[in-house]
């Protein structure tokens, strides 16, 4: 299987109908001919005790809580509700990690998780129960 674009200037090619969504809702639409994936989204920055020269992120949060907050509004208002409507096949949060001048990662560049793990792994559930239902499990 192959993403000729990766969310840019899709020509139809290719086997899946990649998306890079993030100053819009994450509300990706199926064509029905390959398998959609949101293959970039979220992006949210939350600088948690690490010096960065640049802040980059598409949503900017001070708070722990906030942030969490926020990484699980996406994921239950528009990631779940795109698998269980729009047919959305995969997904892929914009950084696992910090890198040098982005703090748009849910690990530190050090590796330190930045929301709360209880919260991602509740709605990590969700998603698969979600991508269950999808497939008749």
């Amino acid at each position: 299987m192959y993403d000729h674009a990766s969310g840019w200037q899709d020509k139809g090619g290719g086997d899946v109908r990649s998306r890079h969504i993030y100053f819009r809702k994450a509300r990706p639409k199926n064509d029905g001919k390959r398998v959609l994936a949101l293959t970039e989204f979220g992006g949210y920055s939350f600088a948690l005790g690490e010096h960065n020269r640049r802040v980059f992120g598409y949503k900017k949060f001070n708070d722990r809580q906030k942030f969490t907050e926020a990484f699980v509004r996406l994921y239950e208002n528009e990631v779940i509700p795109a698998i269980e409507k729009q047919g959305l096949c995969g997904t892929v949060y914009t950084q696992l990690t910090d890198v040098e001048e982005e703090i748009n990662g849910i690990f530190t560049r050090s590796r330190q998780l930045k929301p709360s793990a209880e919260e991602i792994k509740r709605v990590n559930a969700e998603v698969y129960k979600a991508f269950e239902k999808k497939v008749g499990k």
